[in-house]
């Protein structure tokens, strides 16, 4: 049995089952290589996740990974299949960093319960492509409860801290950032319950520069419809802004009367959301 597991072709039967992810939560998965491995583990390599996005653009490009994995192997956790749900034990190298922890499905939902360690912002390839020398590393714990039939049911708390956030001297399209510090730190943190998905501390904070999201997503019976009911909160220093060309060009449609630059965000969770200048002044 042990060696046909070995010679089992996951390569082609892995995919077709990860197929329904894009269709109920706009995520798409895809690997270069899956192999079975020691201990009745299952090992995935170059494991690419596209969220929200098709795999192509309206120009032609091939669409960027959310997230791209060096490596993930996956073990089956034996005493969950007794009870008739499927659970796996995921360790995952993240971004120069290291992703552990426990996936248990059911008919009734989705548990989740990872650790996150040393993961660097700095290979997050979203960044890279607009031109972001970003850094630091990122630590916390992850731990949901996604209902099946209900997503307004889930429940859960991501809570990862960022670790000596900064950003380098960066060139991006429209302007040139300075180098900055965010010396109050950054981080994380959503409380998800009573149906939605509470922005409790999301950001990079610091005295010359400050980037919040503040708000919530409002969740639905699907969860990929859920809504974002959210705003981006820009707070800079008068000394970072005038080392900032045409920096209120740029976003002065979003300013409000305490000097912060403030823009609702609104689409569904599923899809790419859409920034416009919040004016409920």
């Amino acid at each position: 049995v042990y060696f046909l597991y070995l010679g089992f072709p996951f390569e082609r039967v892995l995919p077709k089952a990860l197929a329904g992810m894009e269709k109920e939560a706009g995520v798409r998965i895809e690997a270069t290589t899956i192999r079975a491995g020691w201990f009745l583990s299952l090992v995935a390599t170059d494991v690419k996740v596209y969220w929200g996005g098709r795999r192509g653009s309206a120009g032609g490009e091939e669409a960027q990974p959310t997230l791209r994995l060096d490596k993930v192997q996956v073990y089956p956790k034996l005493l969950s299949l007794l009870t008739g749900k499927k659970g796996a034990k995921v360790d995952a190298m993240l971004l120069g960093g290291r992703v552990r922890g426990t996936v248990v499905n059911s008919k009734a939902g989705s548990h989740v319960d990872l650790t996150v360690d040393g993961v660097e912002i700095a290979k997050v390839p979203t960044l890279a492509n607009f031109g972001v020398n970003a850094s630091g590393t990122v630590a916390g714990t992850v731990k949901l409860d996604v209902d099946a039939d209900d997503g307004t049911k889930s429940t859960g708390k991501i809570d990862l801290q960022v670790k000596s956030p900064r950003i380098a001297e960066s060139n991006l399209i429209l302007f040139k950032i300075p180098e900055t510090v965010f010396d109050k730190g950054g981080a994380a943190i959503l409380q998800i319950k009573d149906g939605k998905i509470d922005f409790v501390d999301v950001g990079l904070h610091g005295d010359d520069l400050d980037l919040a999201v503040e708000g919530e997503i409002l969740l639905k019976k699907r969860l990929a419809s859920s809504q974002w009911s959210a705003k981006s909160v820009i707070r800079a220093s008068d000394a970072w802004k005038s080392k900032v060309a045409g920096f209120e060009n740029i976003v002065g449609a979003g300013k409000q009367p305490d000097g912060s630059y403030r823009y609702k965000i609104a689409g569904v969770l599923g899809g790419f959301p859409r920034t416009i200048p919040d004016k409920s002044r």
